[in-house]
């Protein structure tokens, strides 16, 4: 009796188990995040939607961010503001650290229009 052997098929992403990587890495996840984001806001976003987005399934993504929401929207803040200022140093004046920062913080802010602000007046209240 001979043994045939039968190649492997490449795994889709309808064929692939539930919470494999599906070729996907943390900074790709954080860019798609960004811009989910950015077309639904903040309190649209899931991970279900993000999931659904990317074409895996959540648990793909839980697999990069075991923190669940929180920790995408972090690394998604934490790109948004890689960069922004240098590091404190201990010589520095604090206010004058601040102010730099609190400037370049929105200038960064203000270079990506699609991410939702407050209304100041109407917090104000």
């Amino acid at each position: 009796m001979a043994i045939i052997k039968i190649p492997k098929k490449k795994t889709s992403s309808a064929n692939r188990k539930a919470g494999t990587r599906a070729g996907l890495s943390k900074p790709a996840i954080v860019v798609a995040a960004a811009k989910l984001i950015e077309s639904v806001g903040a309190n649209g976003f899931s991970l279900r939607k993000l999931a659904k987005a990317l074409g895996v399934g959540p648990t793909t993504i839980h697999f990069h961010f075991e923190g669940g929401v929180g920790s995408v929207v972090s690394a998604v803040a934490q790109e948004a503001l890689a960069g922004v200022t240098r590091p404190f140093k201990p010589k520095d004046e604090p206010a004058a650290y601040l102010g730099e920062l609190l400037l370049k913080i929105l200038q960064a802010l203000h270079a990506r229009p699609a991410i939702p602000r407050r209304d100041v007046a109407r917090d104000a209240r």
